[in-house]
């Protein structure tokens, strides 16, 4: 370690541990249970000290300038971690605490050392875990300003509700047995999932992408994007809709008009088990091609690439990737450079992932169902007897995770693995479930979508349509979104119905 980084370090190690404290006013929109796994992984059992020059290079990476104006984080000159002082920010000329000025200045001043903190947090990561031997990134940072994902509470930006990929819906459902409220025949076959951002569809069908009005089931506009159909669950952010196709293409499209913004081939793997689905975090879109690749959301460009091959869809949590691999091992990746934290569990295949604060919950190839400490890779439990499949992933809520076993819907207990109770399905379970507001959904192969009572596991009501879903639920504003096999997409709501 260079010599002279020791106390920006121990400064940064002192903030962490105010944060995970719950102190007051430092950092108070962070879940201390991140700050305390950001703090862990360099202590993962191969985790190696930072090389000469890491510290500089970090802040190649983010360049912290002078006053955090605006929303940027960019500075035309980086600084050295070394060579700033461990205060965040700078105190004004001493005057009355209850001034009022003075309270706004102290407000603003906490919301961007809160906004400098998590980026330092994610650099420190960086810095702490860069290691010889472990994953290779082949591009380098792009520069960009700080992004949000955008929308409301009741949007389900991309696959599985969010980029922890816990399968929470928004809802509320239907309060009653629902009925079909409109149906929409598509342009092609639906994929495994929907997205929906400010009361628009977003839906892969064949070869073509669909808007679709929530309410009304109007198609607001559609997409052909060429001879590759697409694959997985679209994802949306920052008015834009991202998609990836059988050929390993990621395509952005203006989510209001439908024009194309940018596109770039990266080309597949030959893993095939990768659901094609992208994740958004950050204003960095991962998907697993040819390896993990993180592009710019706004311009396309590459912002790292590492030839680690990875099944399923990036899960992302606390700015870290978790991803399994076809070295058969559970992967950290730094979300922002693209840096591999080593492995949480060198062992095994994960067919999908799920982050639950401090455990990471995955199906293992061949059906058991794993908790991973997420701070050290150690094991909580294990159920061995469970018979998943590659349409299984897990949801949860609740202190539940919810998880397919052949023919039955099973509630688990997320801390013990002690089952809580099942439901038999008997026409078989066709999509991965959703929970939302206390009522866990799923498809069945024999046309019917299902509301169980999530702590009891009750149906509370079933739906018949034309064919077998072939999309998991989305459930918003009272209404259930399904698409199945003949191309169709419901709203399944309790209005009266408008075949």
């Amino acid at each position: 370690m260079i010599p002279d980084d020791r106390a920006s370090l121990d400064a940064l190690d002192r903030f962490w541990d105010e944060v995970a404290a719950g102190r007051p006013g430092v950092a108070a929109d962070l879940d201390p249970a991140d700050a305390v796994v950001i703090r862990r992984f360099q202590r993962l059992p191969n985790a190696a000290a930072p090389r000469r020059g890491a510290a500089d290079r970090v802040w190649d990476r983010i360049a912290v300038g002078d006053g955090l104006r605006g929303n940027t984080v960019r500075s035309a000159v980086p600084v050295p971690l070394s060579r700033r002082t461990p205060s965040l920010l700078p105190l004004p000329p001493a005057r009355p605490w209850f001034n009022a000025e003075r309270r706004r200045w102290l407000s603003a001043q906490f919301a961007m050392a809160a906004l400098l903190a998590v980026t330092l947090a994610s650099a420190f990561v960086a810095f702490r875990g860069e290691q010889a031997g472990l994953g290779t990134t082949d591009g380098q940072p792009v520069g960009g300003t700080v992004w949000t994902i955008p929308g409301a509470a009741n949007d389900v930006p991309m696959f599985r509700g969010n980029a922890a990929h816990t399968g929470e819906e928004p809802g509320p459902g239907p309060g009653d047995t629902p009925r079909i409220r409109w149906r929409l025949t598509a342009d092609g076959p639906l994929t495994e999932g929907m997205a929906m951002v400010d009361g628009t569809i977003y839906a892969n069908a064949g070869n073509t992408l669909l808007a679709i009005d929530a309410t009304t089931g109007a198609m607001r506009w559609r997409l052909p994007v060429g001879e590759s159909p697409l694959r997985g669950a679209p994802a949306v952010a920052g008015g834009s809709v991202f998609v990836t196709d059988t050929s390993g293409t990621i395509i952005a499209v203006d989510a209001r008009t439908g024009v194309e913004r940018w596109s770039r081939n990266g080309g597949l793997s030959s893993s095939g088990a990768d659901s094609g689905s992208p994740t958004v975090a950050g204003g960095t879109v991962i998907v697993f091609d040819r390896g993990v690749s993180a592009i710019d959301a706004v311009t396309g460009a590459y912002r790292w690439h590492s030839t680690l091959v990875c099944y399923g869809a990036p899960v992302v949590s606390a700015s870290i990737i978790y991803a399994s691999c076809q070295d058969r091992g559970l992967h950290a990746i730094d979300l922002a450079t693209g840096v591999d934290l080593g492995h949480l569990d060198p062992y095994r295949s994960f067919l999908s992932l799920v982050v639950i604060r401090n455990s990471v919950y995955g199906v293992e190839v061949g059906g058991p169902v794993i908790a991973i400490d997420r701070t050290d890779g150690s094991e909580r439990w294990q159920i061995s007897t469970l018979q998943t499949s590659l349409i299984s992933p897990i949801a949860s809520a609740g202190g539940r995770i919810f998880v397919v076993d052949g023919f039955d819907l099973v509630a688990v207990d997320a801390t013990t693995g002690g089952e809580v109770w099942r439901h038999q399905i008997a026409g078989g379970v066709a999509t991965a479930p959703v929970v939302a507001a206390g009522t866990v959904y799923v498809g069945a192969y024999d046309h019917r979508v299902f509301g169980l009572d999530a702590a009891t596991g009750e149906e509370r009501w079933q739906v018949a349509v034309a064919g077998s879903i072939v999309t998991e639920p989305a459930v918003v504003d009272g209404v259930v979104y399904v698409g199945d096999d003949t191309n169709t997409l419901y709203a399944l709501g309790s209005a009266p119905a408008n075949p």
